[in-house]
């Protein structure tokens, strides 16, 4: 048994064959060829570049972040990791490693994301403060939140 290779023809397609169809991008090409799914593309990295400009817009005004989090009682360091998060979720996202991990993190931040700016707008507030001193109203990054997810 040991070395033994799973061959099991299901449809004229054997086992392995079905695997390496799934991982790679290009189903139904003949000529190995990889065609890059260009709306994946265009998603993860407009992803990357809109968490990327958040958390440098935070991190470029940490007074109005300072006061975000005090009205909320949010201790700092969770807001510095926040930054962090964004960051590293946009470099994975850039990257293209840890896939899985990275689209459950994104979709995980983009829910809270959702929830914190949906409290934010029913509250009345004129500011999300997701973009640091840029105001932007949190009707605006709720849509944007829920057009994210919906994306994902």
């Amino acid at each position: 048994m040991v070395g033994q290779i799973d061959v099991t023809i299901v449809d004229g397609v054997s086992r392995a064959d079905q695997r390496r169809e799934i991982a790679t991008p290009s189903r139904g090409r003949t000529d190995g060829a990889w065609e890059i799914n260009w709306f994946v593309a265009l998603v993860r990295f407009s992803v990357a570049a809109l968490l990327l400009a958040s958390a440098i817009l935070k991190a470029l005004s940490p007074a109005e972040s300072a006061t975000l989090a005090a009205g909320y009682s949010i201790p700092p360091w969770l807001t510095t990791a926040v930054v962090q998060l964004e960051l590293l979720i946009a470099a994975a996202l850039v990257s293209g490693c840890w896939q899985r991990w990275t689209l459950r993190l994104t979709v995980g931040l983009f829910s809270v994301f959702a929830a914190f700016s949906l409290y934010r707008a029913t509250a009345g507030f004129e500011s999300c403060g997701c973009f640091g001193a840029i105001k932007v109203n949190p009707w605006i990054t709720f849509v944007l939140d829920l057009v994210v997810l919906g994306c994902l």
